[in-house]
């Protein structure tokens, strides 16, 4: 916004590009450029936390998976000792300050 605003009080020296922008006052064209570009970065900024958490869930299912050699059934598992099958089918700790802050 403050790349866009034209603000003629302002001086400025030019090599510092705020307020020297084409829009002195919202108008159609200053929605159709700025405000769309906020609003898509706005967008970017709600899904992007989540992406890690997507990713994460997919490499656990995976691991999985291929433990129990491409079969559905969690009671055939590859794995040896207890911990090993707990490690992977119950998962990370869930912490409640991270997740709902």
């Amino acid at each position: 916004m403050l790349v866009n605003a034209k603000i003629t009080e302002i001086k400025l020296p030019k090599f510092i590009p705020l307020f020297q922008g084409n829009y002195s006052d919202f108008s159609v064209d200053w929605y159709r450029v700025v405000g769309s570009t906020i609003s898509f970065t706005m967008l970017i900024n709600i899904a992007t936390p989540h992406i890690g958490s997507i990713v994460g869930m997919i490499i656990t299912s995976l691991k999985r998976l291929f433990d129990q050699k491409c079969r559905c059934d969690p009671k055939k598992t590859q794995k040896k000792f207890q911990e090993d099958y707990e490690n992977l089918y119950i998962g990370p700790q869930f912490l409640i300050e991270i997740r709902y802050s």
